[in-house]
């Protein structure tokens, strides 16, 4: 992988650092910001490095907050996710690049639209679980793995899954199955339609690990001082924005 340009390289720390402090506080968003600007700037990292960044810090704050995961979701939802897995890899397969791009910017809209209508908590601690039914989660898993493997994104239809419910335990079951549903896909990526772009890929996350750090401490520092509505608010109104400018771009 060629490395970026200084300039380049900066605006996708700056990307990274402040998608990690979202993804600490919500359980997932760093890549609804990182695909569209990785679009625009240095499209060699998506989907696969895009993918193991939101692997690490979705294992991280798995790690953190699992103790809270709703089991009954998590395990339909991974269930789920298996058919959505095969429907990504094979979108992959037959899609021209230029194509992915513009599915790419289409599933961050999607992403976008699912997570706008996932009502805030109006205090700290909703239900410690919600009613949800085998097949609700089901879907959910299979869309996540959709979105997960052609655009790097598995959190928006678990967490609108969860809306309303205990804001840890929604964070927790999102950052799980995102967990699982990216490992298995990068594994199968990596052995499938992407094999021989494993060194990219451990490139692509070298060069953005420096903005992970500062992000990871931020979203600790933030947690109990930021507003989640302003928070979910602004990552919306930049990711839409950021996609917009993606098919706009591929298309004109």
């Amino acid at each position: 992988m060629i490395p970026p340009e200084p300039g380049v390289l900066l605006a996708l720390t700056v990307v990274v650092a402040a998608g990690t402090a979202v993804q600490v506080l919500l359980g997932f968003g760093v890549n609804l910001l990182l695909v569209p600007a990785a679009l625009l700037l240095w499209p060699g990292l998506v989907p696969v490095p895009a993918m193991a960044v939101n692997l690490l810090l979705s294992a991280g704050v798995a790690v953190r907050w699992g103790r809270y995961t709703d089991p009954l979701v998590t395990r339909w939802a991974l269930i789920g996710a298996v058919p959505g897995l095969a429907v990504g890899v094979w979108l992959l397969a037959v899609l021209r690049p230029a194509t992915l791009g513009v599915l790419g910017a289409l599933a961050i809209l999607a992403a976008v639209a699912m997570t706008a209508r996932r009502p805030v908590p109006p205090t700290a601690h909703g239900p410690a679980a919600v009613r949800v039914g085998p097949g609700a989660s089901g879907v959910a898993g299979a869309g996540s793995a959709v979105l997960g493997t052609t655009a790097a994104v598995t959190g928006p239809p678990i967490a609108l899954l969860l809306a309303g419910a205990d804001p840890r335990r929604a964070r927790a079951t999102v950052a799980v199955t995102g967990t699982v549903t990216a490992l298995v896909a990068l594994v199968v990526l990596l052995a499938g339609p992407l094999r021989g772009s494993t060194a990219d890929t451990v490139a692509g996350v070298l060069w953005l690990l420096p903005g992970m750090a500062p992000g990871w401490v931020a979203g600790h520092v933030l947690e109990s001082r930021v507003r989640r509505t302003a928070l979910r608010r602004a990552v919306l109104v930049i990711s839409a924005a950021s996609a917009v400018a993606v098919l706009v771009r591929a298309l004109v």
